[in-house]
């Protein structure tokens, strides 16, 4: 932290200390290098540009990795923002920085929640499988109607990790089953991790809708496929 210190006062690019440290002290080199990198694409390159917000991303993904939630979030949402910006919100790659991102914010939320978090009792609700591989997200009903409906019992998010982490999961489902089919089993996971999210934030109604929609689909499948 010394050393971060001393470049910072010496204008050495973004050497500015983390707001917190590392679980695990051999993590600060890590990070401290990649806050360098960092400043020093911007310093070069430009906030906007494609390296040097995949190092705004990389830098976040290294805090995620320790659970250190917040900080995570807002290094990923940088580069996350800048990604829409640059090549659309629904390319591969920005789809893939936006699960990290919806990752952070239901980590946060998870914890604010404590022991009233659905996930504090019952964990496999973070990767619980789909009903089926080739399950169907059955179109953007069932998503709207999550959107809409809100569950009054739900803890207050003064921080709107809710809104976020719906949204995201929402519209990385929704895309995925644009680009690689309803049955494509990237976006049955994308859904399920909709579901799960929903059930998070305590929208149990509209996580049915979705999930039966799911099983409705799985069975029209196996139905023809028997055919």
């Amino acid at each position: 932290e010394r050393m971060a210190k001393t470049r910072a006062a010496k204008g050495d690019f973004a050497a500015h200390p983390p707001a917190s440290k590392p679980l695990d002290p051999a993590n600060f080199g890590a990070e401290d290098f990649m806050r360098r990198a960092v400043g020093g694409n911007v310093h070069h390159m430009g906030k906007g540009h494609p390296t040097t917000l995949l190092s705004y991303i990389e830098q976040g993904r290294l805090m995620a990795q320790q659970g250190r939630w917040q900080e995570a979030e807002s290094w990923i949402r940088i580069g996350h923002e800048g990604l829409c910006n640059d090549i659309g919100p629904n390319h591969p790659t920005t789809l893939n920085v936006a699960m990290s991102l919806a990752e952070c914010l239901e980590e946060q939320y998870d914890q604010q929640l404590g022991p009233e978090s659905p996930w504090f009792s019952d964990p496999a609700l973070k990767n619980r499988p789909a009903a089926s591989r080739s399950a169907e997200v059955h179109g953007d009903a069932a998503v709207v109607r999550a959107e809409l409906k809100l569950n009054r019992r739900v803890k207050p998010d003064a921080n709107g990790l809710v809104r976020g982490m719906l949204t995201l999961r929402r519209d990385i489902a929704m895309a995925l089953e644009e680009q690689e089919g309803p049955t494509h089993a990237q976006t049955v996971e994308a859904t399920t991790k909709f579901v799960n999210a929903l059930r998070l934030a305590g929208h149990n109604e509209a996580a049915d809708d979705v999930r039966s929609s799911m099983e409705a689909a799985t069975a029209t499948a196996t139905a023809q496929g028997g055919r």
